[in-house]
């Protein structure tokens, strides 16, 4: 008895889960005036809001409530790296797309490599630049998966590539003047 009831909410579990990965499947579609998309809002109605969450909403609402944490439990220069990363989300989308917002369901390991393609490319930004957005946007996708909005990660065997690191090492001329300059305290010798 006890595991025909375990079933039955298992079951029904699963058939939500499979009806909201239903919803959140459909995508942008565009009109018959060429490159112009419409947004879900457009397309669907306000009613959309509440059934299926888009990365940029929701990147929206994670700084509205990062804001109110600055000078509580975060800092305001983490709040700028955030919004930092937005505007180059929000232009990538724009520039690439001719969206406004996606889904999270669109996104995936190729979406993920063509806007690490746009920051080198298009923008030109540097290695370690680089590196900075796309770790500040796996944190928002981490939040979304920890939300509960997406069900895998699409940051998986994903990696930045990484700037060299200059590794500087003393020179024999500098090593030989720290050994040969007295020192104002004796205990400092020890060290």
């Amino acid at each position: 008895m006890r595991a025909k009831i375990g079933q039955k909410i298992v079951l029904n579990l699963h058939r939500h889960l499979n009806n909201r990965h239903k919803e959140r499947l459909f995508f942008y579609h565009c009109t018959d005036k060429g490159n112009h998309y419409l947004s879900l809002e457009e397309k669907y109605g306000n009613e959309v809001n509440s059934q299926v969450q888009t990365l940029m909403s929701y990147f929206r609402s994670f700084i509205k409530n990062f804001e109110r944490r600055v000078g509580v439990n975060r800092v305001a220069g983490s709040l700028r790296a955030y919004k930092y990363a937005y505007m180059h989300i929000e232009k990538f989308l724009n520039e690439k797309y001719k969206l406004t917002d996606i889904p999270f369901t669109a996104l995936d390991r190729s979406f993920i490599e063509k806007y690490d393609l746009h920051l080198r490319t298009d923008w030109h930004l540097a290695l370690g630049t680089i590196v900075h957005l796309t770790t500040t946007f796996r944190t928002i996708i981490n939040e979304a998966v920890a939300d509960g909005i997406l069900t895998f990660k699409p940051f998986r065997g994903y990696e930045p590539e990484r700037p060299q690191r200059e590794e500087k090492y003393l020179t024999a001329e500098e090593l030989e003047l720290m050994m040969t300059t007295p020192l104002h305290n004796a205990r400092l010798y020890i060290i």
